[in-house]
């Protein structure tokens, strides 16, 4: 077999570190959406959750790092700094201040964290899919399991916040979509 042109392996390289670092930044974003989550955690319960969520996130974020040393991929400061920006930024959006509704705010935060988690475990199968000599032993099976995992503890809390947060929207509406009046609404006016 004959070896890649040295571009080659320099833009393999380059993509492999810089999909890396979008992942340890998404891993920053989650640690403070989840530090944000446990400051206004209703019940102990969700608390004990979110600690230990924050723990496996440390974790993986750990297991990232080495990942990225091992395929000699160095975290970028401009990357990190550009997605704690962007964190904040969603954060401020999603605020109560902004949106005028706690249930909201906590939908939208553990919304953007699930998303985070799924997002997590797709860059685990991909890793794993591409099959990088240097990751050869690095148990992607568990922690694709992990995320797995992650997201199921916290899904039920995303559905109570949504039930929270639209519930009363929804029968606001009620009779009204974006297309005119409920199709049961309209038949009882001809």
């Amino acid at each position: 077999m004959t070896e890649p042109h040295p571009y080659v392996k320099v833009a393999e390289s380059k993509a492999i570190a810089t999909y890396l670092n979008d992942h340890l930044a998404g891993s920053a974003a989650a640690l403070d959406l989840l530090a944000a989550a446990r400051g206004h955690a209703h019940t102990a319960v969700f608390e004990g959750v979110v600690d230990a969520v924050t723990v496996e996130i440390e974790q993986d974020r750990e297991t990232l790092l080495g990942i990225m040393a091992r395929v000699d991929a160095d975290a970028g400061v401009v990357k990190q700094t550009a997605a704690r920006v962007a964190e904040k930024a969603f954060r401020l959006t999603a605020s109560n201040a902004v949106t005028g509704n706690h249930a909201l705010s906590r939908l939208l935060e553990l919304e953007a964290l699930c998303i985070g988690i799924l997002g997590k475990r797709a860059g685990w199968l991909a890793l794993q899919a591409a099959n990088h000599q240097a990751l050869a032993d690095v148990d992607f099976d568990r922690l694709i399991g992990r995320a797995n995992d992650q997201f199921a503890r916290l899904e039920p809390y995303r559905l109570e916040a949504a039930t929270a947060a639209l519930a009363s929207s929804v029968a606001d509406t009620r009779g009204v979509n974006d297309i005119g009046p409920r199709r049961d609404d309209a038949i009882g006016t001809l």
